[in-house]
């Protein structure tokens, strides 16, 4: 991200959490007060719990519906990388060890491709980018369309 970048996501983040009701003195101010927030904060208190587990069953189970299952274990495989093996063994993920070596291999040199870093980039990288454009466009509109994407906003937490 350019400088400009990372300040428009600070201050994102920062109004976002002054809307949730967050103290103003808990909102950090910047990038180095978020990281030490983190480190004093969350970084100590983080462990498993089953709420958490559940609601990663629930989301990461969402697909289920698209694909009957067939992604999941590339799914896990995300989290794990995205998150760290630790909190992919909290969740009670399983291992899928060829979508985590492709994921290593894949995933830097996809983001490079989207970043517009890559002079030439491998069919597979375009191909891998019009497919997750179409599952999600798939799931999201539950197949009606490839344009739009209706979006409901909750009034409520938990209803039911």
């Amino acid at each position: 991200m350019s400088a400009a970048e990372e300040d428009a996501f600070l201050h994102h983040w920062q109004v976002a959490l002054h809307l949730l009701g967050v103290h103003d003195q808990y909102i950090p101010a910047t990038w180095a007060d978020a990281h030490a927030q983190s480190d004093q904060v969350l970084t100590p208190i983080l462990s498993p719990t089953m709420e958490g587990k559940e609601l990663a069953e629930v989301l990461l189970g969402l697909t289920a519906q698209i694909d009957l299952g067939v992604t999941r274990g590339f799914l896990n495989e995300f989290v794990r990388y995205q998150l760290g093996h630790d909190i992919g063994d909290w969740l009670g993920l399983k291992r899928d060890y060829i979508s985590a070596a492709t994921i290593k291999n894949g995933w830097p040199l996809y983001i490079k491709f989207r970043e517009g870093l890559l002079p030439i980039a491998p069919v597979s990288t375009k191909l891998f980018d019009k497919l997750i454009k179409g599952i999600a466009m798939a799931f999201l509109n539950k197949g009606e369309s490839g344009k739009t994407t209706p979006i409901t906003i909750p009034d409520g937490n938990r209803a039911g």
